[in-house]
């Protein structure tokens, strides 16, 4: 029987095999190696910016809450000052109920000097259903001035009147202002709006308005 030829392989040739192989696998490393530092970089970037973000969620909601906080303060500030407010119109209601002229009140004995003979014979001014009516005596009215509105003129529950030489101030207290007629009960002026707090009560002298209100402000 015939044996079957096997050329031989030099030896060099297998050393570059080896050294092929080897060379395969250190690039397959390396590779390897090189792409499992870009991905650590990029999982780092990726926990910085998610850090990063949850810092300013937290400090989102961190000043979220104070707002709240604050909007509460404030909140129960105003609900206290309108109570104190109810309480102190409701005090005034019940004093007008008490009395039994309690439309009429006597008006005061000074008059400034040349005042107007038709209101220099007032004795007492009233306010009925949000109408100035100005008294010479208890039942006979001699000037009604205003209706109820808000418009110029007209009136919203007024509670204070005030005379000086020629006209008629009026503390028209819904329409937080001050409306300033002639003798004669024609619109003048107004003024107060932005600035009063529910005017209750008004006063004159020769130089200034004194004016009371609910934010106990003196004018």
């Amino acid at each position: 029987m015939a044996t079957k030829y096997v050329p031989e392989i030099p030896m060099n040739s297998f050393e570059q095999a080896e050294q092929l192989i080897h060379s395969t696998f250190e690039k397959i490393i390396r590779a390897t190696n090189e792409r499992k530092d870009l991905l650590l970089v990029q999982l780092s970037d990726l926990k910085q910016d998610y850090l990063r973000k949850e810092n300013t969620r937290k400090k989102q909601v961190t000043d979220l809450e104070e707002l709240i906080q604050q909007v509460m303060k404030t909140n129960i500030q105003q609900n206290r000052i309108r109570k104190v407010q109810e309480r102190q119109l409701n005090n005034l209601e019940e004093e007008k109920m008490k009395s039994s002229e309690q439309t009429l009140i006597p008006f005061p004995s000074f008059y400034p000097e040349g005042l107007d003979s038709l209101l220099g014979q007032l004795k007492k001014f009233g306010f009925i259903q949000d109408t100035a009516e100005l008294y010479k005596n208890k039942t006979n009215p001699i000037r009604r001035i205003g209706n109820l509105g808000t418009t110029k003129g007209a009136l919203y529950d007024p509670l204070g009147l005030a005379l000086d030489e020629d006209k008629i101030y009026i503390a028209d207290r819904y329409n937080n202002r001050i409306q300033i007629f002639s003798t004669e009960g024609e619109f003048i002026h107004e003024f107060g709006k932005g600035q009063l707090d529910y005017p209750y009560g008004i006063a004159l002298n020769k130089e200034w308005v004194f004016i009371g209100d609910y934010s106990l402000m003196l004018y």
